[in-house]
């Protein structure tokens, strides 16, 4: 299709797409002018299909529409259906090597159970690290009352 465009030509480029059509009216142009016309044969990049249109189309869900037109009401939702971390299966106490201690070191990741823990950290709370996970053992005069001071007569 070079020169005029007849009528039959005419009826063929309406029922040729418009990347086609682009391309031929381009050839149709004269040699000096199509340089000038270049942006026929660019491609154009396409937009992205709005919510509405992929939800009329059927390709996204009535849920999925609403994440992409109130994003702040799709966090609350997400943030409402999220679950608690399920609690960690318990390992050896560092003290008594019961396969039942939960409480974690607060340097280390050894653990104590309960009771280890009530009688280990009433007598040095802040020690227990040092004690029993880096196994010093309990420095002189940890665990006995302190000396009651005595009264004047």
């Amino acid at each position: 299709m070079a020169g005029d465009v007849t009528l039959e030509g005419m009826s063929e480029l309406m029922e040729m797409g418009l990347a086609d059509l682009t391309r031929n009216l381009h050839a149709l142009l004269p040699p000096n002018e199509q340089t000038l016309h270049a942006y026929l044969l660019e491609r154009r990049a396409r937009k992205p299909p709005s919510a509405e249109a992929l939800y009329s189309k059927g390709a996204i869900t009535i849920d999925e529409y609403a994440e992409h037109k109130f994003p702040e009401l799709a966090a609350l939702r997400r943030e409402r259906a999220a679950a608690y971390p399920l609690p960690e299966a318990p390992r050896a106490c560092v003290v008594c090597v019961a396969p039942t201690a939960l409480l974690r070191c607060r340097e280390c990741p050894s653990r104590v159970c309960a009771e280890c823990a009530v009688s280990a950290c009433c007598q040095a709370p802040l020690l227990f690290h040092e004690m029993y996970c880096l196994r010093f053992g309990a420095p002189p005069g940890v665990g006995k009352p302190p000396p009651r001071a005595r009264r004047k007569p």
